[in-house]
């Protein structure tokens, strides 16, 4: 996959259950691991603290950054997995 590689910025879709608004939300990740070049990674997401924050102790999706593991690469964002940003 063109320009997969650790430390770029993509977009994560959250389950409908990781959010307070309970319905799919993109949000920005950073590639943290890669596992070949289909596209599979480990992603450090950044949640909008104050509007995300779900109040479950030891929900991966807890804090103001959010780790996702092994999240697949899907070219229609689809909840739990990644894509590559929008062209604006």
């Amino acid at each position: 996959m063109d320009g997969l590689q650790i430390g770029r910025i993509v977009h994560y879709v959250l389950w409908p259950h990781e959010t307070n608004h309970g319905f799919p939300e993109h949000k920005a990740a950073i590639i943290t691991n890669l596992f070949g070049n289909d596209g599979l990674a480990n992603l450090t997401v950044f949640m909008d603290w104050s509007n995300d924050k779900k109040d479950s102790p030891g929900d991966a999706m807890s804090g103001p950054l959010c780790w996702a593991t092994s999240r697949p690469y899907s070219e229609e964002p689809k909840p739990g997995t990644w894509h590559w940003p929008e062209k604006v």
